[in-house]
């Protein structure tokens, strides 16, 4: 789960809302001249801390031997803060004296993009990607900078597919607090305080792609019967209302018959199985439907050869 230390919390509240004449500045840390190395003294290699946050820069730093500060926007800040390193001062791989100085530069990790939305109290955070516990907490962060009203608010990190209308695919949560009052309602331990901790095991399933139409329109096939002056009386385009549910890529009705084409063969197979061999024609891509308009049987091979040689084409 995302808990920075509270120091660490006000210290990033601060720096994402932007700081102001009447907030404090934050604490600088006051680093030591770097020793000068004795003619025999063995050298020490800067390891690479590049993409860490702050504190695990420090303590690598540390175990080599080495001290650091940190900075951000040019202004020096506690390393502890949760941070991202994206350079140093000296570079990694340089040599220098042990207990030398390192400035290590921060900055916000990179996020997800997102989309939120406040209902009442409760923000709805819409990704295409799961997130981690600390990408969370960043993005619950981003909110508090964003909110003014007192109150405690809890958020709720939705994927944008794998959910249905009455269960949201959920990633993480979170919650914080605007006011001492805000905290209680949540549960946090006072407003400086916030959560955010991704759900094990989430996952965004990619979206669907949307149906291709077969090689041959459904209008085609329809202006095709009617050239070879087989009835298709008042032709209506039902595709938005009934291929969502067939997995049709379009689909035309007339008082005489149905025409529906499709992405993929499985699809058509289905269908056609489902509606019957009395009820339905397949050729290819296209389905011909008989059961809506009750085509007469002696028509139907009529119909049938048009759409075989169609195909062929």
């Amino acid at each position: 789960m995302f808990k920075p230390i509270t120091a660490a919390i006000v210290l990033a509240g601060l720096i994402l809302t932007g700081c102001s004449s009447e907030t404090p500045a934050p604490a600088v840390s006051s680093a030591s001249p770097s020793p000068t190395p004795s003619p025999n003294e063995e050298m020490v290699e800067v390891p690479d801390v590049v993409g860490l946050d702050g504190q695990a820069a420090a303590d690598e730093l540390e175990a080599v031997g080495l001290t650091s500060e940190a900075n951000w926007n040019g202004d020096a800040v506690a390393s502890g803060i949760t941070f991202d390193v994206v350079a140093t001062d000296p570079a990694s791989g340089t040599e220098i004296a042990p207990g030398s100085v390192v400035t290590v530069d921060l900055d916000v990790p990179p996020l997800p993009t997102y989309a939120s939305e406040l209902d009442n109290d409760t923000y709805v955070v819409t990704l295409d990607v799961p997130v981690t516990d600390r990408e969370a907490g960043w993005i619950v962060l981003t909110l508090k900078s964003q909110t003014d009203n007192d109150g405690g608010y809890f958020v709720q990190f939705n994927c944008s597919t794998g959910g249905t209308t009455s269960k949201d695919n959920r990633v993480a949560n979170g919650k914080f607090a605007i006011g001492d009052q805000g905290a209680a309602t949540v549960g946090l331990v006072s407003d400086h305080a916030y959560e955010g901790e991704a759900v094990d095991d989430a996952v965004c399933p990619a979206p669907m792609s949307a149906p291709v139409a077969s090689s041959v329109a459904a209008s085609d096939v329809v202006a095709a019967f009617g050239d070879a002056g087989l009835p298709v009386t008042d032709p209506r385009d039902n595709t938005a209302t009934n291929c969502p549910d067939l997995g049709c890529a379009e689909l035309i009705t007339t008082d005489d018959i149905t025409v529906m084409t499709f992405p993929d063969e499985t699809a058509a197979e289905h269908v056609a199985e489902v509606y019957g061999e009395d009820g339905a024609y397949r050729s290819g891509l296209v389905v011909l439907s008989y059961l809506g308009a009750r085509t007469p049987d002696d028509a139907r091979p009529e119909y049938e050869d048009i759409v075989t040689e169609l195909q062929e084409q």
